[in-house]
């Protein structure tokens, strides 16, 4: 479960706090496709779409993030970065 905290990090651009998160459990291999319960399911790709953070969005790719990932109302992150990026 992603925690809100890193999902705003996502999407306010702050790449730092993203990599620390996705350190601290690198132990899970899907980390990087969490989902944030309290936002619809939303992940930490859909929330840089969200922000239009490029460098986060960039690095959650290297990351190997899901891009067809949806929350839980269907929304993608190509969807949410053509909607607010």
């Amino acid at each position: 479960m992603l925690p809100r905290d890193f999902l705003d990090a996502a999407m306010h651009g702050n790449v730092k706090t993203v990599i620390d998160w996705l350190d601290e459990n690198a132990a899970d291999a899907n980390a990087v496709n969490a989902r944030c319960t309290e936002c619809a399911g939303m992940t930490l790709l859909i929330g840089g779409a969200i922000g239009g953070q490029k460098d986060v969005i960039a690095r959650l790719l290297q990351c190997q993030a899901d891009v067809d990932m949806q929350d839980a109302e269907g929304h993608s992150a190509l969807m949410a970065a053509t909607e607010h990026g």
